[in-house]
């Protein structure tokens, strides 16, 4: 499990996946596709939704750079499953990251 934990106010440093296929093939997200960033929580879905994917050919082919705005709209001390999903834009398939993959924003005293 990747666990990422940033401190209140914080929004670095991006994070990097190596997204493979069923094949262990690094997947080439370097063009024709879109991302999504979800957090959810027991409660909720928040769909992030000016958080940047930058996908690429080669490992690490996803980078994720996490917006002040969508950091500051989750819940601080929560415990978040992170859903990044890839939308091939040819035929609106999407591919979920296998993860898992957890979120959490810790505040500061």
């Amino acid at each position: 499990m990747t666990s990422i934990v940033y401190n209140e106010g914080a929004e670095l440093p991006d994070q990097a996946l190596d997204w493979r296929d069923y094949n262990n093939d690094v997947i080439n997200f370097s063009s024709g596709w879109t991302f999504t960033v979800m957090a959810v929580s027991p409660s909720a879905t928040t769909t992030l939704s000016t958080t940047t994917v930058v996908g690429a050919a080669t490992s690490p082919n996803a980078t994720i750079s996490f917006s002040t705005a969508d950091l500051a709209a989750l819940t601080q001390d929560t415990d978040y499953r992170l859903i990044v999903r890839a939308n091939r834009t040819s035929d609106s398939r999407d591919r979920d990251f296998p993860g898992p993959l957890t979120l959490r924003i810790r505040s500061l005293p």
